[in-house]
């Protein structure tokens, strides 16, 4: 009923109106039937405000527009109609990262005793100063959490949400060209908010690694936990804090970064780790050459790619998958992450895939772990996980 009476307004004034003209032809190749009515919302309002008032007014047809309205339609509340400064604070609230809720199996680990638990990823970025349209600071924060549901271990009954990573930093981003290619610059802190830290007699590193005999108190806290409950259990609580700046660009397929039909984005990172303190922590068995974070996290590289399955040619050409599709459209996000040391590239190389499958902007996603420093208070261990669950972006 909505689009009959948007139809007739934008008819109305199709001759005094040269862009309405054009109305038919947007709106009508959209395929959701949520953003086919916010295109024709639109263009009426615009027709009914140019009958009111000698002032031209502009048909809102940008696709951007159309789809960012359509999610916070489909999404949740209509806020369009909200007073500003209730609302706008909020509106600025992105993600920076995928925000990851989900289920983590460790099929295969060098942490011994690891055990599936649910993970919850938070990646959130708010421009605390803007210049212009093309750069900002952006305040970001990473954060990590693991959820031992499903153990039977008592040391996580009174304790069952483990900090894994706290992410905060600030950034300098700006756009290149239209804005579909970003550069960042900015520094990071990076810890996992755990307290077991005292590795060492003053003046002697590692020395509860190097002589049994001159062990700290925490070092024989960490020999009591991993005895009872088992090592993965222990390295988990041990503190990490470190310090980087990180060197980014971004190229996407759209400068408003919408995840649309065929979209795609690529990043290239680079994090020279400049001040750290808590690496050297080790009480178990560690290789002749203590390793440091920046041997197994330095280099970062991302690609995504969305893609439907009208892509394969036997679909594309069947008439029943086309109506199925046009009423419930699900496109597939492909991503594959790589990481790897900074000044030795090749040797710990490691990186994650991903495949979700996109339903009305709700993806659902399973992964396949290889590599150092997911969590980082074990960086130096290869760890292997495979998990499922749902993205928000």
């Amino acid at each position: 009923m909505r689009i009959c009476l948007a139809f007739l307004l934008v008819f109305a004034v199709m001759k005094s109106s040269p862009a309405a003209a054009d109305v038919f032809k947007k709106c009508g190749a959209e395929l959701i039937d949520a953003e086919r009515l916010i295109c024709y919302d639109a263009a009426a309002k615009a027709a009914e405000a140019l009958k009111t008032s000698e002032t031209p007014a502009t048909v809102a047809l940008s696709s951007d527009t159309v789809k960012s309205n359509a999610r916070s339609q489909t999404g949740g509340e209509d806020v369009s109609n909200t007073p500003k400064s209730n609302l706008w604070p909020l509106e600025k609230l992105t993600s920076d990262d995928p925000n990851f809720f989900g289920i983590s199996i460790p099929p295969d680990s060098n942490n011994p005793e690891a055990a599936s638990h649910a993970e919850f990823d938070i990646s959130l970025k708010y421009p605390i100063l803007t210049f212009g349209d093309t750069s900002r600071i952006y305040f970001i924060y990473n954060g990590s959490y693991d959820f031992h549901v499903f153990s039977n271990k008592d040391i996580y009954d009174s304790d069952p949400v483990i900090s894994t990573s706290q992410n905060p930093g600030l950034a300098y981003e700006w756009d290149v060209g239209n804005g579909s290619k970003k550069y960042r610059i900015g520094a990071f802190h990076h810890s996992n908010g755990q307290t077991l830290n005292e590795s060492h007699v003053e003046g002697e590193p590692n020395s509860a690694n190097a002589n049994a005999g001159n062990t700290s108190q925490a070092a024989a806290e960490f020999k009591e936990i991993s005895d009872r409950w088992g090592e993965a259990a222990a390295l988990e609580r041990v503190s990490r804090s470190s310090w980087y700046t990180q060197f980014r660009y971004q190229s996407m397929s759209n400068a408003a970064g919408f995840i649309a039909d065929d979209w795609w984005q690529y990043q290239l990172e680079i994090r020279p780790w400049y001040f750290k303190n808590d690496d050297e922590i080790f009480w178990a068995p560690i290789p002749s050459k203590q390793p440091r974070l920046e041997d197994f996290d330095g280099l970062r590289a991302v690609g995504e790619r969305m893609f439907s399955l009208d892509e394969i040619p036997i679909l594309r050409h069947s008439d029943a998958w086309r109506k199925q599709a046009s009423k419930i459209p699900i496109r597939f996000l492909g991503r594959a992450e790589l990481q790897t040391g900074l000044w030795s590239p090749f040797e710990n190389v490691g990186g994650q895939v991903s495949l979700g499958v996109n339903v009305n902007n709700l993806i659902f996603s399973l992964y396949y772990y290889s590599g150092y420093a997911k969590d980082i208070s074990a960086y130096h261990k290869r760890t292997k996980h495979f998990g499922f669950g749902f993205e928000l972006r």
